[in-house]
């Protein structure tokens, strides 16, 4: 996931990690627990090709020591 620019003067890490905990929480109260996200992870930008296609093994593999 990738944050708007902007955010009270709060860091990129910070405004993510309020924010997905937010998140979460909402989602918490309308979904059954076998349909939640497990993790969020929240990026400064997303890894794109040439073409502006989300490169899906480039951010595999800089998440693989968190997902193991």
């Amino acid at each position: 996931m990738v944050l708007a620019p902007g955010g009270e003067g709060r860091t990129a890490a910070a405004r993510g990690s309020a924010f997905a905990d937010d998140l979460m929480a909402a989602v918490a109260e309308q979904v059954a627990p076998y349909q939640r996200v497990r993790r969020l992870f929240v990026v400064d930008a997303l890894p794109v090709t040439d073409t502006g296609k989300v490169q899906k093994t480039v951010l595999r593999e800089r998440f693989a020591d968190a997902v193991a």
